[in-house]
């Protein structure tokens, strides 16, 4: 059957318009949508959609049927999307011999090669586009990027075809620049995760949802231990790659519509929709151990997380509180050593809250309460004293034993390796 003559170019025509009025963008399902409606309307068996980095470089967003891995650098392919960009048309190619990264059935294809632009219309005295009543995007000197399709060997494609493809790679190039705007807005740079904000957002949905479907969400809270360590010894910037390689870590461990975030510094979180204790029980261990066993951290450098996790409706019943819970399961996994994955349960004191810095100071009681903080203070006083150092270690004895309430006690230095 023609691709043209059917119902399903007017139907990815439509579904493109749709994906550009959306309020949200994820670029990798936005691609593989925009990918999937082209090979469909141009009955394609293989195909990619790729863009151009900051670099000028082409990188695969998304891909079906080609190898990836070499795709974008087989020569013969590279030659046709650098011509297709160049003369800025669709680049058809009959009879192609398909091979290496690309093999197709018959051993050869019809390739198109569509060239991905922003172009800028016609505007009426306000400003707006006349056509869509909204205000245009800037024309791209250069391509955001190409779309690749790859038909059976057949007759060449129609001229009709040809210009609807140029059509709708205007279409895919206002997508995905919404999307990588929504991208940029949305992802941390450093890692490539969601940012804070959006943990609010997709907890709040995916909780609603599961009021709904009846299903569960879990949340696994997850922290980095001894980052700080690494930064004072071997400085911020290879601290930076621990945090980065273990977020790429996270990201490889969980399934595609799992939303993984970076919470703060060394604090990740992973929403998992649809997923009971037992399974967000399985996923955290298995990030666990993904950690543990990786070895491209550096020489002499030992990764480890902690992690912390709740269920909702299980365990909470609202995003906050689920939040609060899988927080306070990760603090006590910290304290019980790190390189653990807990579960919350009734147990756990409600007070444990890393952010709670006078968790024992602050005891309730008047009396031992000001007591506690002015030996606090005390403590700050001798600390950043003149005094000769065998009687800050004696003084800051003496404080201990009063906020211990103990009578006697020993104060051990480590020298070379020994006490």
């Amino acid at each position: 059957m023609d691709p043209t003559a059917s119902p399903a170019v007017w139907t990815a025509l439509y579904e493109t318009e749709q994906l550009i009025s959306a309020k949200t963008f994820d670029l990798r399902r936005t691609a593989r949508s925009c990918l999937d409606l082209a090979m469909q309307m141009a009955g394609a068996e293989a195909g990619f959609l790729a863009t151009y980095d900051r670099g000028q470089d082409l990188v695969l967003v998304s891909s079906r049927g080609v190898d990836e891995a070499g795709v974008l650098e087989e020569p013969r392919l590279a030659q046709c999307y650098e011509l297709a960009c160049e003369q800025d048309e669709v680049l058809v190619r009959i009879g192609f011999t398909t091979g290496g990264p690309l093999r197709l059935r018959g051993g050869s294809a019809n390739l198109l090669v569509v060239p991905l632009r922003l172009r800028l219309r016609p505007r009426d005295e306000s400003g707006l586009d006349k056509e869509r009543r909204r205000y245009p995007s800037q024309e791209v000197k250069k391509p955001l990027g190409i779309l690749f399709l790859a038909t059976p060997h057949g007759p060449e494609p129609s001229a009709h075809l040809v210009d609807v493809l140029i059509n709708y790679g205007e279409h895919v190039s206002e997508v995905l620049t919404n999307a990588n705007l929504y991208h940029d807005a949305t992802r941390d740079p450093l890692t490539d995760l969601y940012r804070r904000p959006e943990l609010e957002r997709h907890l709040a949905v995916e909780t609603r949802l599961a009021l709904h479907t009846n299903t569960p969400v879990g949340l696994i809270m997850i922290d980095i231990d001894g980052l700080s360590r690494i930064n004072e010894d071997q400085g911020r910037a290879r601290g930076d790659k621990v945090i980065s390689r273990v977020a790429r870590l996270i990201r490889a461990q969980v399934r595609e519509g799992d939303a993984c975030i970076r919470y703060g510094g060394e604090e990740f979180a992973v929403v998992l929709p649809g997923t009971d204790a037992d399974g967000s029980l399985a996923t955290a261990e298995k990030i666990r151990r993904a950690v543990e066993d990786y070895p491209g951290f550096g020489a002499g450098v030992k990764v480890a997380i902690s992690a912390g996790l709740a269920v909702f409706p299980q365990h909470a019943d609202s995003p906050e509180k689920l939040l609060r819970k899988a927080d306070q399961t990760l603090f006590i996994a910290k304290q019980e050593g790190g390189n653990k994955v807990l579960l919350w349960h009734r147990r756990i004191p409600k007070h444990a809250l890393r952010s709670d810095k006078l968790i024992g100071i602050i005891t309730g009681n008047q009396a031992k309460d000001y007591r506690n903080v002015m030996l606090l203070l005390d403590t700050i006083v001798v600390v950043n004293s003149v005094l000769e150092r065998k009687q800050v270690l004696t003084t800051l004895l003496d404080i201990m034993l009063q906020l211990s309430g103990c009578s006697r006690g020993v104060l051990y230095l480590e020298r070379e390796g020994r006490l």
